[in-house]
């Protein structure tokens, strides 16, 4: 098992390699633009990464066009990054400073809108399928940053945090998987990679979730979502079990008074964490039982690497 995944981190690491000298040879009329892609381009390219998976998982070696396809994905994620960070403005991105910081909100905006439209411009020259399937995820995450905007500062639900992830962080990841699984034209498989992306978005969410009540340097600031009002997985499971949390929870949001905030967050870690954490691997494990199946390869190797990795990462 640890060889196999040795192999596939280290065949992973050559297709990122191949997605960043795809993104960074793409040149627009613009240098301020340039740059900008330039700046926060990189990452984890996890969504790029599952398009060439899926898609090869199924034998499925039109290098040109995957890279396109993964590339496409990658602007969709990077112009979400862009008008989020706007929204919550956020300083850091991938451990550099954010584009609005540098540049302000207004060119911020602006490349966002550039990306989102390159990314529909070049999509229809592909498949008309993978286009709307592709659209559907931008679709949704523009509304799922609606609902997160009109749900902050109030308690909410697992069955609105659910709602609310699937369409910001989940539903891309969902779409990445369906549209490699599309390239190859194999519709039997469709709706078993649409399931794999569905439950790996949630896993990879939720660990996000997790890992900003944790003091590890993930890029950004910690305890980002408490202090922005965002009610999360761990939180909301905390709930559940902590009698006293409401009432921290309301007083901080009106107050923004330290001892409010630590209360949640201590909490948070001691009656939210662990079963958030379980629910994690709960949805990364179904990820995988829907590609058990696929015939044995390196891709589908990394495809179970990356299930794993999405509870397993440190950031």
């Amino acid at each position: 098992m640890l060889q196999k995944t040795n192999i596939a981190i280290s065949d992973i690491q050559i297709i990122i390699k191949n997605i960043d000298e795809f993104l960074f040879n793409i040149k627009s009329e613009s240098m301020l633009l340039d740059k900008i892609i330039n700046h926060i381009s990189g990452g984890k390219h996890l969504r790029p990464l599952l398009v060439i998976s899926s898609a090869r998982s199924l034998g499925f070696n039109n290098e040109d066009i995957l890279l396109q396809c993964a590339c496409i994905v990658e602007y969709i994620h990077i112009a979400s990054l862009l008008h989020d960070d706007v929204i919550d403005e956020a300083k850091k991105r991938r451990g550099k400073d954010s584009i609005n910081s540098v540049y302000g909100n207004r060119v911020a905006i602006m490349s966002g809108d550039y990306l989102y439209s390159l990314a529909y411009n070049k999509i229809l020259d592909i498949d008309i399928d993978i286009a709307k399937e592709i659209s559907k995820a931008a679709y949704n995450l523009a509304l799922g940053e609606i609902l997160e905007i009109e749900n902050v500062s109030k308690i909410i639900d697992q069955e609105k945090y659910f709602d609310i992830i699937y369409k910001k962080t989940a539903s891309l990841i969902e779409s990445s998987c369906t549209s490699g699984c599309l390239l190859t034209k194999n519709t039997s498989e469709v709706e078993h990679f649409r399931q794999y992306g569905l439950n790996l978005g949630l896993a990879f969410q939720i660990k996000d979730d997790l890992m900003d009540y944790t003091n590890t340097d993930i890029g950004k600031d910690n305890y980002n979502d408490i202090q922005e009002g965002k009610i999360t997985l761990p939180l909301i499971l905390a709930l559940n079990k902590d009698p006293r949390l409401e009432y921290h929870i309301v007083e901080y949001f009106k107050t923004k008074q330290d001892e409010h905030k630590n209360y949640c967050i201590a909490s948070c870690i001691e009656y939210g964490f662990e079963e958030a954490f379980d629910i994690a691997k709960q949805k990364a494990q179904l990820a995988k039982q829907h590609i058990q199946h696929l015939k044995d390869s390196i891709y589908k190797d990394i495809l179970m690497f990356l299930a794993d990795y999405s509870v397993s990462r440190e950031k």
